[in-house]
């Protein structure tokens, strides 16, 4: 909600937000598109092939870096769990 008073100095704007906090970064790994055209970027902890090809123009993707806000990917412990399951069979 934003409040607008208009006095003899101009116009005064209340805003009753919360200031929002900022969110910390991390160097996270990444695979970028090799297409110089194409800005397709994912995180490597949520990639399924070994190396994968952009999901956006199929070229093949390059490992990286990025300051990215973490995020926990579970899916991991399931892929490692398959694997796993894989090597018993």
């Amino acid at each position: 909600m934003v409040l607008v008073r208009k006095g003899e100095g101009g116009i005064t704007l209340f805003s009753r937000k919360k200031s929002l906090e900022e969110i910390p970064e991390e160097n996270t790994d990444v695979w970028s598109c090799q297409n110089p055209e194409c800005k397709g970027w994912m995180r490597a902890n949520f990639a399924f092939d070994t190396i994968p090809n952009c999901s956006l123009c199929q070229s093949p993707m390059i490992k990286g870096n990025k300051q990215l806000p973490p995020i926990a990917n579970f899916s991991n412990d399931w892929k490692s769990n398959k694997k796993d399951e894989r090597t018993i069979i």
